[in-house]
């Protein structure tokens, strides 16, 4: 992993204190510190987090956000273990991290080509400085980081080892963890900001996505790739009805956790919801277009197929600047 003291000084500006917001935060051996006794720690003893110890989940459950990461793994290698031995059919039972990554990463590379001829559409030239990801996950992002500016931050909520070793020895990427409840980031500090299937997981929107355009330079770029109703909601009721074991108690709340049930997350995940949301917190939208369609367990080719020929989509792309 990049040494903290090693961080150029165009990553490193970024940052600031998440408790008290003050810039003037020292680098240390192996951390981060600020004057108010705000110290950063290393998870799995690679990882700068920004993140507090334990994350606020849906319905104000707690979790610790390192163990939370292990636990899944661990229940992850079970459940692989018993589909070894018991289940030969296992990929349409319990859907481990590997099942996922075949299903989805088409689609997302999908979604990926949409962003960048979106791009190119609008004119937008790199002017250089940061670029922002949140919630990375297990992604390949750095062609696209290379795109967009000279370096790059890219943030997930608890460490994911995969994300560790892709951009670990990236001299131009710093992995590291961050809470968008208690950013640490310095007013207008960004060149750009980028996340893809992130934004529908924050914790309060308007509030989030406010302090995400403070942090953004006048006139910087930002690209959101979200999930609407239309596709992702028949997409999960396919996936219900062919896996009910893992995805029946989704049904109560919504598809993603952080609503408090499907109609109230349908009515916010519209395109004219999506829009009205960027708007009031400061974006203007330069452009938006179709991503692509999910239908697991259909394989990625077919739904890909499908989003073409019958314009049924489960995720859009908005690109947007920040007006201040």
């Amino acid at each position: 992993m990049n040494d903290v003291l090693q961080l150029p000084d165009q990553i490193h500006g970024v940052f600031c204190c998440p408790v008290c917001s003050s810039s003037r935060i020292q680098r240390e051996a192996n951390c981060l510190s600020c004057e108010c006794g705000w110290q950063s720690e290393l998870i799995g003893g690679d990882t700068l987090s920004f993140a507090p110890v334990v994350y606020y989940g849906p319905r104000n459950q707690t979790r610790n956000v390192e163990q939370s990461g292990l636990f899944h793994n661990r229940k992850m290698s079970r459940v692989r273990k018993i589909h070894q031995r018991a289940v030969p059919w296992r990929q349409w039972v319990f859907r481990d991290a590997a099942y996922w990554r075949a299903a989805i990463e088409p689609l997302r590379r999908q979604e990926l080509r949409k962003v960048q001829e979106m791009l190119a559409q609008a004119k937008f030239v790199p002017s250089g400085g940061v670029v922002l990801e949140l919630g990375v996950g297990f992604q390949d992002h750095r062609d696209l980081y290379r795109q967009l500016a000279d370096y790059a931050i890219c943030s997930d909520i608890y460490r994911d080892p995969v994300a560790v070793e892709l951009y670990g020895h990236d001299p131009r990427v710093f992995y590291c963890l961050i809470d968008v409840n208690s950013l640490p980031l310095q007013e207008a500090s960004l060149d750009f900001l980028f996340t893809s299937h992130v934004v529908e997981h924050f914790p309060n929107r308007v509030q989030n996505l406010k302090a995400l355009h403070r942090a953004l330079k006048p006139g910087a770029w930002a690209c959101h790739v979200v999930p609407i109703a239309t596709g992702f909601v028949l997409g999960h009721l396919v996936g219900t009805m062919a896996n009910i074991l893992t995805l029946t108690p989704r049904l109560g709340r919504g598809v993603h956790g952080e609503y408090g049930s499907w109609w109230e997350e349908i009515r916010q995940t519209t395109v004219r919801a999506w829009a009205d949301l960027f708007s009031e917190c400061g974006f203007e939208i330069v452009g938006s277009a179709p991503g692509t369609l999910g239908l697991t367990p259909l394989r990625p080719a077919v739904t890909l197929w499908l989003s073409d020929h019958l314009r049924v989509y489960g995720s859009w792309v908005f690109l947007m600047r920040a007006v201040k």
